[in-house]
C-alpha cells in the first residue's frame, strides 16, 4: 500500500471580509454608528487530494486562486472552516520571507534561533552553522545584523536553515524566486537530494519549468477549487487554457505567468 503523508478531505476555508473601506476621516467618523457590511469569502472550496511519501507536488494557479491558503492549512498554521486534514511526519513550512528572524540579530544568531524554532537542538545547529552560511553564500556576512540584509539574503538564509532541520515534509511558497540563478540551481539540487531521501515536498510556484522538471504530480488551483491534478505536463496544459480563458488577466500578465 502507498504511504500517504498528507490527506485533505472536503476542505473549505471561509474568511470574513469588511468591504466598507473609508477614504477620509469624515467617512470614518460618520460611519461609527453604522454596521459595516461583512461578507463571506471562500478562499478554498471542497479541496480533496492526498500526497504520498517521497512525492514532489507542485501547486500552480494565478493570484487569488487559494494556493497560499492551501499551504498554510497543510502546514497546520491555519485551520480549515470545514473538512479534515491528516499529516504524518515533521512538517517544515517556508511560507513567509524572513519569518522567525530578528532584525537586530546577526546571521549566526538568527540561524541558531530559527533552528530552535524548527525543532533542532543547540548542538545540532552549532554543527550546521558553517554549512548553512556556505549554502546561502553568506560566509562574509555571518556577523552582520539581519536588518541590513536584502530580501534575497533573507530568503537564502531562511531556506538554508530550514532544509537542515531534516523535515519529513517540506512546504514552500514562491519566496525562492528572489534568489539568483546560482542559488536556484543549488535549491533544485537540494530538492532532488531531499526527494532521493524519500522526503516529501509541496511547493507553490509560477515557474512552470520547475513543475515540469521536478514534480511527480501537479495541482491546478482556480478560484479556490482544484481544477485538475495529475501529470505535470497535462496540468500545465490545463493551466494555460484556464488562464487564457479568464477575462481578469491582461495579455502581458498571462505571458509573464506562463513564461
Amino acid at each position: 500500500m502507498s504511504d500517504i503523508v498528507i490527506e485533505l478531505k472536503n476542505i473549505h476555508k471561509k474568511f470574513k471580509l469588511n468591504y466598507n473601506e473609508k477614504s477620509s476621516v469624515y467617512e470614518t467618523l460618520s460611519s461609527l454608528k453604522k454596521k459595516n457590511p461583512i461578507l463571506d469569502f471562500y478562499a478554498l472550496t471542497n479541496v480533496s487530494f492526498s500526497v504520498e511519501k517521497g512525492e514532489m507536488l507542485g501547486i500552480i494557479g494565478h493570484n487569488g486562486s487559494g494556493k497560499s491558503t492551501l499551504l498554510k492549512i497543510i502546514s497546520e498554521i491555519v485551520e480549515p472552516t470545514t473538512g479534515s486534514i491528516k499529516t504524518k511526519g515533521k512538517i517544515v513550512p517556508f511560507l513567509q520571507l524572513g519569518a522567525g528572524f530578528h532584525p537586530d540579530l546577526t546571521a549566526i544568531e538568527n540561524i541558531k534561533m530559527y533552528g530552535m524554532i524548527l525543532g533542532m537542538s543547540k548542538e545540532a545547529i552549532s554543527k550546521k552553522v558553517s554549512e548553512i552560511l556556505q549554502f546561502a553564500d553568506l560566509e562574509n556576512f555571518k556577523d552582520v545584523k539581519a536588518k541590513n540584509f536584502s530580501s534575497g539574503m533573507f530568503a537564502r538564509l531562511a531556506f538554508a536553515t530550514a532544509i537542515q532541520s531534516d523535515p519529513d515534509i517540506l512546504v514552500i511558497d514562491e519566496v525562492l524566486a528572489v534568489g539568483d540563478l546560482d542559488f536556484q540551481k543549488k535549491s533544485y539540487e537540494k530538492f532532488l537530494e531531499i526527494k532521493k531521501n524519500n522526503k516529501t515536498i509541496v511547493f507553490v510556484t509560477y515557474n512552470l519549468n520547475e513543475v515540469l522538471n521536478l514534480c511527480d504530480r501537479a495541482v491546478l488551483m482556480f478560484k479556490g477549487h482544484v481544477v485538475d491534478i495529475g501529470k505535470p505536463e497535462d496540468v500545465i496544459d490545463k493551466y494555460q487554457t484556464v488562464v487564457i480563458k479568464s477575462d481578469k488577466y491582461h495579455e502581458e500578465e498571462i505571458a509573464r505567468k506562463i513564461g
